[in-house]
């Protein structure tokens, strides 16, 4: 499944690190999830290396279907300067209308 924590970062400092996580519950705890590298810095950089298995158009998250969270971060990457390549999906340059479209006629739900 998909999850998603924010981590406030304020506290480390600069650089480089790595985190595993495990899920629990009272009766049950999962054994260590693969690590994640991550960079603390000036910038927020908004991307997630993932292998390639699927080639879906509009896939943008790598799970194997066109739905909602692929329309939130291309709606994230709208008009903004420098796309992530998978992002734009007619490779122009810029995300717009042409790559929603591309998105659309792909959706799978």
């Amino acid at each position: 499944g998909y999850w998603q924590y924010v981590y406030d970062t304020a506290p480390i400092g600069y650089g480089d690190y790595a985190l595993k996580v495990r899920a629990s519950t009272t009766e049950f705890v999962s054994s260590f999830s693969k690590s994640l590298q991550f960079k603390v810095g000036l910038v927020d950089i908004v991307e997630r290396v993932v292998a390639t298995t699927c080639s879906i158009n509009g896939d943008l998250n790598n799970d194997c279907r066109v739905n909602l969270l692929d329309f939130s971060i291309a709606a994230f990457w709208y008009k903004r300067s420098t796309p992530l390549a998978h992002v734009d999906l007619n490779s122009d340059g810029t995300v717009d209308l042409k790559d929603f479209s591309i998105l659309a006629f792909n959706w799978t739900g």
